[in-house]
């Protein structure tokens, strides 16, 4: 491993740039000279832009054990290594900057790196190919197009980094197999269409990023994505997906992700909300049950599941409520009684508007010292009962819901845990009533008794 220096104000390049004196004056050639073998840091500093007018390349030869690292520092720096104080931090200092100014010029980073503290400026694209894996921590990126994932094995991960968008259409794509983490940072430039394009696939994850610059739409489409999203600033209107998914496979979840504004201002907030092909499942605070869940603060609330076409006939998959959870005393001979209650959005109607065993199901999992991974499965009603059109309408129940709700019903599981500890339950949503989707409510609060 060794230790080398970029100054794009330099005049003394000498290979193997050891030293300031003898600094690259360019990335590219620091990263090419044979002694930046896997596991070497490179120092850059300079005011003047390291600038091509064609694609820039970052070859290097850092493995995924052990990447190149490459450190953006203070200009003026002239500590041979620099220490901490001499880092160059985005937000406060000029940060060095890599460029490619031609309209079709890309920057492309293959292999594998760590930046900090560098700014990225593509005439064209950013792109990672060829299996590159980069992490981008406290670093300025820049471009006219896209922010892309090429070839579906590759692995990003921005942290705390200002993504700035000169093309306003979309701002990231990627493909089947790629990764991407953006943790912290701000989208910045124009107010982006579309945060991630039609078309997009592979893991997303984004975690308290700033997000109140976009024009609004999270998603547009998407053949093959997984996206997990948390504790991001939202503008005051925005949706997660704008187009509605054409097969299965996709998921968006968004967990606390709220407009600028805040919660307690009275501002939509929303705490989760799940897209998948075959419906959206979100938090729920007016259909609510009397006696149901409640978080101390603003009340009842509970899960509001909307399948996204008709599904009078069971399909491939069920739109499933989020895992709720609790702790049972289980000594493995107590039978204990686990209950989920449900309403729908229909007109109150009962029987005739009560959802059957072939409808609506509960999976539960608990504490069993013979179970798969200490846990015993029960599918509750729907594993015995699939047959469409099943005349057995899952058990009525009189507790009062909210606005919006009716038909109150509630599933009873029974089972003998074998010793004390959580348990997990979730509702599978398989069929519905008609053709115009009627929407399911569940109170997260399930009922144990012994």
């Amino acid at each position: 491993m060794a230790v080398l220096y970029v100054d794009t104000d330099g005049v003394g390049a000498t290979s193997p740039f050891d030293t300031w004196a003898k600094a690259a004056q360019g990335i590219v050639a620091a990263l090419g000279d044979a002694a930046c073998v896997a596991g070497s840091t490179v120092y850059m500093q300079g005011a003047a832009a390291d600038t091509s007018a064609s694609t820039v390349t970052l070859t290097n030869s850092g493995a995924a054990g052990n990447p190149i690292h490459i450190v953006g520092v203070k200009n003026g720096t002239t500590n041979a290594p620099p220490v901490e104080a001499d880092k160059a931090v985005r937000g406060t200092d000029t940060l060095p900057l890599i460029q490619s100014t031609g309209t079709s010029s890309d920057i492309i980073t293959p292999a594998k790196a760590v930046v900090f503290g560098v700014g990225f400026d593509a005439g064209d694209d950013l792109i990672s190919t060829g299996g590159g894996q980069w992490k981008f921590n406290g670093c300025e990126l820049k471009w006219n197009d896209f922010l892309q994932l090429q070839d579906g094995d590759e692995v990003m991960d921005l942290v705390d980094c200002e993504l700035i968008a000169l093309d306003t259409s979309t701002l990231v794509q990627g493909r089947i197999g790629s990764n991407r983490r953006i943790i912290g940072g701000v989208q910045s430039g124009g107010a982006v269409t579309n945060f991630i394009t039609s078309g997009v696939e592979g893991h997303w994850e984004i975690r308290g990023m700033d997000l109140t610059n976009i024009a609004g739409v999270v998603v547009s489409g998407g053949t093959a994505i997984i996206l997990e999203m948390s504790n991001c600033a939202m503008p005051a209107s925005w949706t997660l997906l704008n187009t509605a998914f054409s097969q299965i496979g996709n998921r968006l979840t968004a967990i606390g992700c709220s407009d600028t504004t805040g919660k307690s201002s009275g501002a939509t907030f929303q705490d989760f909300i799940q897209e998948t092909f075959e419906g959206t499942v979100e938090l729920e605070t007016t259909a609510v049950r009397t006696g149901g869940s409640n978080d101390g603060a603003t009340g009842l609330w509970g899960w509001k599941i909307t399948p996204r076409v008709d599904k009078t006939r069971e399909s491939i998959l069920s739109v499933e409520s989020p895992w709720m959870s609790g702790f049972v005393a289980g000594d493995g001979s107590t039978t204990f009684t686990f209950k989920v209650y449900i309403a729908n959005s229909l007109a109150e109607s009962s029987p005739t508007n009560d959802y059957h065993e072939d409808d609506v199901s509960v999976e539960l999992l608990f504490p069993s010292a013979a179970g798969t991974a200490q846990h015993d499965q029960d599918q509750g009603l729907h594993s015995t009962n699939i047959i469409p059109g099943s005349t057995t309408a899952i058990a009525s129940d009189a507790s009062t819901w909210g606005s919006g709700a009716a038909n109150g019903q509630v599933i009873t599981i029974t089972g003998v845990p074998d010793f004390s500890g959580p348990f997990y339950a979730r509702v599978h949503f398989w069929k519905t009533f008609s053709s115009s989707p009627d929407t399911l409510y569940v109170d997260p609060k399930v009922e144990v008794t012994s």
